[in-house]
């Protein structure tokens, strides 16, 4: 499989941005009555950011979320690979952020395939078919 070398540095770089957000809304989040826990607004307000850093640095990228609790980040991107898909699950980012701010799953996709990430398991399965 041959990566494009710009597809792997954007998803580098989103999970750069990714970890400078998490912790941004994590500081807000203390500093409002020293709360404990994570509210679908934070899930919200972290989904929103990221995605204008992501525009604004020319990234095709959609961000979304799911769930009754809002719990399930959905990433959307023409460009993503298996390649990308590899170094951003793996990331700090991924294992520690999403988890701390409260998200169950984090699905990534390119419209033919997605990759559906379990936070809590550590698990990634590959779904080769998407129905529209």
């Amino acid at each position: 499989m041959k990566t494009n070398p710009s597809t792997l540095k954007t998803f580098l770089g989103l999970a750069a941005v990714l970890v400078l957000t998490v912790n941004i809304v994590g500081q807000s989040a203390s500093a409002q009555a020293g709360a404990k826990t994570t509210s679908m607004e934070d899930r919200s307000a972290f989904a929103t950011q990221l995605e204008t850093q992501l525009r604004s640095a020319g990234n095709d990228v959609q961000l979304r979320l799911a769930g009754d609790q809002r719990d399930q980040l959905l990433v959307d991107s023409p460009t993503m690979s298996r390649n990308s898909v590899y170094v951003f699950v793996n990331s700090d980012t991924v294992h520690t952020q999403a988890s701390s701010l409260g998200f169950r799953t984090v699905t990534l996709t390119n419209g033919s395939q997605s990759w559906d990430y379990d936070v809590k398991r550590e698990s990634l399965v590959w779904n080769t078919a998407l129905s529209k």
